[in-house]
């Protein structure tokens, strides 16, 4: 089997180092004339071993397509700081619904007295004060301990 730089180089494999050389470019990794020398050199070139050395001092395929590194960086300082912004934000939220509720419970208690607990009369204690209004009802029941009386 042939090695691969002795392979003949077909009319797309020229495209696409034209295109790559063409890339470079662009980023200014090449100056316009070494972009004209280097691009009819490619286009006469009979060997895949020819193309590969006109782009063998310059990144591979999507290597130089990313984001450069202090961008990357930027980026992931960014992230940090959202999730932790995330976090402060639930934080607050969470203290501020606790909050809320404990002054509840502190005017329920004041408003309510006894810490709205139910006495031994039974009932709730606002129901107490109307209570007191009503008349009070016959007794028709017998005493305790005692004989039913009879009229």
């Amino acid at each position: 089997m042939a090695r691969r730089a002795a392979i003949r180089a077909s009319d797309e494999d020229r495209e696409l180092i034209a295109d790559r050389l063409r890339q470079a470019t662009g980023e200014g990794r090449l100056l316009a004339g070494e972009l004209e020398e280097r691009l009819e050199v490619a286009f006469t070139a009979r060997t895949v071993g020819q193309l590969a050395a006109l782009v063998s001092d310059l990144p591979g395929p999507g290597r130089g397509r990313g984001l450069p590194i202090w961008a990357r960086a930027t980026l992931g300082l960014a992230g940090a700081v959202g999730v932790m912004a995330a976090a402060a934000m639930a934080a607050l939220l969470f203290s501020l619904i606790a909050g809320v509720s404990a002054a509840l419970v502190v005017l329920d208690r004041v408003i309510l007295g006894k810490g709205g607990r139910r006495d031994r009369r039974g009932g709730h204690p606002r129901d107490h004060a109307t209570r007191a209004l009503r008349q009070p009802e016959p007794r028709t029941s017998v005493p305790r301990g005692g004989r039913a009386l009879l009229p």
